[in-house]
């Protein structure tokens, strides 16, 4: 017989509902959340798809069109949502809410299984699996077949670059292409032996050069174009992990070993070489391309990236090229006569190709205008006509994107700015885990130098300048927060130590791909830098995931950020369709939403955030240093400060003074904000 329930005393009761009330309050405040910031996060990723303005005209559907019809959609959601809650919260007693451990993980376990399988249900990416899981197995079947293993690593590839790859299916691909590589080797070795040839071509021709055989099929080159293929392939693939080294390590095997004049393998060693700052090597390399260059249209769209490239060489010291600006600059003239000649050639056209080219001449002319710039700024102090080339720049740089949309972008920052307020996070949530080092801020210039002077302490190590694990993850981060806070018997402190550890665990990942950690006895580090300074628009989740771990905020002075933004050929990198740095009235609003949000941030956590000065980081270094080391509760270590900033660190602080008259428009544009006080607030000595 079941014995009379004991009567409640005061205490546990109050407890009791206490702990109820922080369980609604957790599903409440996230509830509140999906509806006022999730879904408009959602609509945003929809709109900031890279649409090129020739695949969506604005004539088929404008802006506002496309806004009025989301919101429409939206508005269905919500009152679907608000209906669904309001069932549960009627259906649902406390009994109900109350879950065991197992079921919990059990739950936990269904979700991750559902969100994998309908992500694998976009047509697209099961065809690509399919595809993979067949290469899988003919490789399998046939690990000496170096045709089979490329093809497996040419998908994973693909896969890799579209986003999808997880990190054990790019290291999947890595030892594929080595494995090809290594096989297609030993085939070479042993035409040499029989002294055969290697350069004829599966049609029975002969290859005195490895650029007749750039646009050629994979299958019909020669065994010299087949081999060099996959080393590109393959150092193409370290580049984009940020494993630099290894990537000039396989170019230079292509260039040694082969032919030393293959314009691909050269071009992408130039990139490689740029990103670990061996500006004099990439110079090289940057110049005998240019020898080359009756020969550069086999590089089609790169010819843009050789211009840029070269160009960020010669800024830091003409001495690192040979020649100086003059070869470069004779092509840049050459170009800029035949690019204007073909531009002006064609007629307005509906042809899709057409535009495709016409948006890759301007691409190009653009780069050459950017040339141009750097030229007369540095190098003869022409003011006047940089400023000629760098308003045209801008302004083809503005004719292929997007239309900035203000009204969008105030309504996003507003978004953030109304959830993330003092009562946001709940109490008890968040790891303990302080392994990652957030540095944030508007523009990328001193940020590297930040990450540099962190990764000189043996405990501290960065994943790659610009590459942020938290950035990739945090649509799925939010996507699951929310699932858990709106599900009932949802755990949300479980959730979000998963996404946590999920986090670090990928920081782990890359960190040991990146320094080839493959001996036990080797230590990680303590703390893994994390740079992306976009991600001052996600403060909220960063402390709601890691509530110990280090914000950097790197400060500067605003004209010097605004007009280091202004001059860059992409920002964000990767492309101009995004980029609206190259017009004032959008690039002053953007950096107005950054300051509003870091204001922001500063209220509602404050303290949260520490603060640098670009300034006081290039004035201090030894003071800066030892206060970075302080704030991350590392043991100093002394040899940090010996590192010197690259000269070129400094070179742009006050540039924009040189142009203070033409940036006037501007100046007025940004108001009030055009003076920063924030001051560092590491204790520097």
């Amino acid at each position: 017989m079941a014995s009379p329930s004991k009567p409640k005393s005061a205490t546990a009761a109050a407890a009791s509902a206490a702990g109820e009330e922080e369980e609604l309050k957790d599903v409440s405040f996230l509830r509140m959340f999906v509806v006022y910031f999730f879904l408009p996060m959602v609509l945003l990723a929809m709109m900031g798809v890279a649409i090129r303005w020739f695949e969506i005209q604005p004539s088929s559907l404008s802006s506002q069109e496309y806004l009025k019809t989301k919101q429409a959609q939206k508005e269905a959601f919500l009152q679907q949502a608000r209906e669904e809650l309001e069932e549960q919260r009627k259906t649902t007693t406390p009994e109900k809410k109350k879950r065991t451990g197992r079921q919990a993980e059990e739950l936990s376990r269904k979700k991750s299984q559902s969100r994998t399988a309908t992500t694998m249900m976009k047509p697209d990416l099961v065809q690509k699996e399919k595809q993979i899981a067949a290469a899988r197995n003919n490789y399998k079947n046939h690990p000496d077949n170096a045709l089979f293993a490329w093809q497996l690593a040419e998908l994973l590839l693909q896969k890799g670059m579209s986003a999808h790859a997880s990190g054990g299916e790019r290291m999947e691909a890595v030892k594929a292409y080595e494995s090809a590589i290594s096989l297609t080797k030993v085939d070479r070795q042993r035409l040499q032996k029989a002294g055969k040839p290697t350069n004829v071509r599966l049609d029975g021709g002969v290859s005195n050069s490895l650029n007749e055989e750039i646009i050629l099929d994979h299958a019909t080159k020669s065994m010299d174009g087949q081999l060099c293929a996959m080393q590109v392939s393959l150092g193409q693939l370290f580049h984009s992990l940020m494993s630099f080294e290894s990537a000039v390590e396989v170019y230079t095997q292509c260039l040694e070993e082969v032919d030393e004049n293959y314009m691909e393998a050269l071009f992408q060693r130039a990139s490689s070489l740029l990103k670990i700052g061996k500006l004099k090597q990439a110079g090289s390399d940057y110049s005998r391309i240019l020898m080359l260059h009756k020969n550069l249209s086999l590089l089609g769209g790169n010819l843009k990236l050789i211009y840029s490239g070269l160009t960020t060489v010669l800024r830091d010291n003409e001495e690192n090229v040979p020649g100086g600006w003059g070869p470069l600059l004779q092509v840049v003239r050459e170009m800029y006569a035949q690019v204007n000649e073909q531009l002006a050639s064609w007629t307005n056209s509906n042809d899709p190709q057409q535009t495709r080219s016409q948006i890759s001449l301007i691409e190009e002319l653009k780069e050459l205008h950017f040339v141009m710039f750097s030229y007369y700024d540095l190098k003869t102090k022409n003011t006047e006509e940089a400023w000629k080339h760098l308003k045209e720049a801008n302004r083809m740089k503005q004719s292929i994107s997007q239309p900035y949309d203000r009204a969008f972008m105030e309504q996003r920052s507003r978004n953030i700015r109304d959830i993330f307020v003092p009562t946001f996070w709940p109490k008890g949530i968040g790891s303990e885990l302080q392994t990652p080092i957030f540095i944030i801020g508007f523009d990328s210039y001193g940020s590297t130098l930040l990450e540099k002077i962190l990764n000189n302490h043996p405990s501290i190590s960065g994943i790659g300048s610009g590459y942020s694990v938290f950035g990739n993850q945090i649509n799925a981060i939010r996507d699951a927060i929310v699932e858990a806070s709106t599900t009932v018997g949802g755990n949300v402190r479980e959730v979000v130590n998963d996404l946590a550890q999920d986090v670090v665990t990928g920081m782990m990942d890359r960190w040991a791909f990146l320094h080839n950690t493959t001996e036990k006895c080797q230590e990680p580090p303590l703390r893994l830098v994390d740079t992306l300074l976009a991600n001052y628009n996600s403060v909220g989740f960063i402390h709601m995931l890691f509530p110990k771990a280090l914000i950097l905020h790197l400060v500067r002075n605003p004209m010097d950020v605004l007009f280091s933004s202004h001059h860059q050929q992409d920002y964000p990198r990767g492309g101009s369709s995004l980029d609206h740095t190259g017009d004032f009235e959008s690039l002053s609003h953007m950096y107005k939403l950054y300051r509003d949000m870091m204001d922001h941030w500063n209220k509602v956590l404050p303290g949260r955030i520490h603060h640098i000065r670009y300034e006081d980081m290039i004035q201090n270094m030894p003071g800066m240093t030892r206060a970075l080391v302080d704030v991350t509760g590392l043991e100093q270590d002394e040899t940090m400060w010996e590192s010197k900033k690259n000269s070129f660190d400094n070179d742009l602080t006050q540039a924009w003074t040189n142009y203070e008259s033409q940036l006037q428009p501007l100046m007025k544009l940004v108001g009030e904000q055009l003076h920063y006080e924030q001051k560092t607030t590491l204790p520097v000595s």
